[in-house]
């Protein structure tokens, strides 16, 4: 009788130990997802354009700074960005955009029509198959990747930021 409680209470001890265990690699599972790994370099993607064509990165002009933003058409900090790196694109010369959304391509393109019209360093596309996260790690709106002229990323934004302080990481 006296073996048996034992044996249950080294039972009890290691059903405890193993919670624990997993409770702990769960919790470092959960942590580990909040910091999302961003390319080192401008990878490579494909996306379609409100046309319908395909914009991919050797559409990228070589030897400029490339800003990727991932947006949505109405959303307000997204909005405030446009607004932002319209107002401020004297601070990012030889700099070119990437904005890309999730949304209905009227909306993309009336997006590019009221912030930036025709300034040719704006590209615009819809990420119809959901590939953000994977190409350039997770997305939240607006997210802001720097990468410089050689295609080396330099920071990440997750919300609106002026062209100022993008600028910064370009020097």
């Amino acid at each position: 009788m006296k073996q048996l409680t034992i044996w249950k209470a080294k039972l009890v001890q290691k059903r405890v130990l193993l919670s624990c265990l997993f409770t702990l690699l769960g919790m470092a599972g959960i942590y580990a997802q909040q910091a999302p790994i961003r390319p080192a370099q401008l990878p490579a993607f494909a996306f379609a354009t409100p046309a319908g064509g395909i914009f991919t990165e050797a559409n990228l002009k070589k030897g400029m700074a490339t800003v990727v933003l991932f947006f949505e058409p109405d959303c307000e900090h997204c909005v405030k960005q446009a607004t932002w790196l319209r107002e401020g694109a004297a601070h990012l010369p030889n700099t070119q955009y990437l904005w890309v959304s999730w949304a209905a391509a009227e909306q993309i393109a009336a997006f590019n029509k009221q912030y930036f019209g025709n300034m040719m360093n704006h590209h615009f596309v819809k990420d119809a198959k959901y590939t953000i996260d994977k190409s350039f790690g997770y997305c939240t709106v607006p997210t802001v990747l720097v990468f410089d002229k050689a295609g080396k990323f330099k920071k990440a934004y997750n919300a609106e930021t002026a062209a100022e302080e993008i600028a910064t990481n370009l020097k």
